[in-house]
């Protein structure tokens, strides 16, 4: 597990495991790089801007196989 921000996120992709939200089968880590890869990359690159909809996107994109399915 990640400190400072990326630890941030790991502790609320936990909790959204423990309380069933999340498959308990997922590799935390590897979601949070998911989450943050998208987002560094733009901000290295700087090929499109980074705002809330792209942010959205990508949470929406990498939880979405994350998601229990009921």
């Amino acid at each position: 597990m990640a400190d400072g921000r990326d630890g941030d996120l790991f502790l609320c992709l936990y909790r959204s495991v423990i309380t069933g939200e999340l498959r308990s089968d997922l590799d935390l880590d590897v979601l949070v790089d998911v989450v943050y890869g998208p987002i560094f990359h733009r901000m290295l690159m700087e090929h499109a801007p980074l705002n809330d909809a792209f942010i959205e996107q990508v949470l929406r994109i990498a939880l979405n196989g994350a998601l229990v399915q009921e």
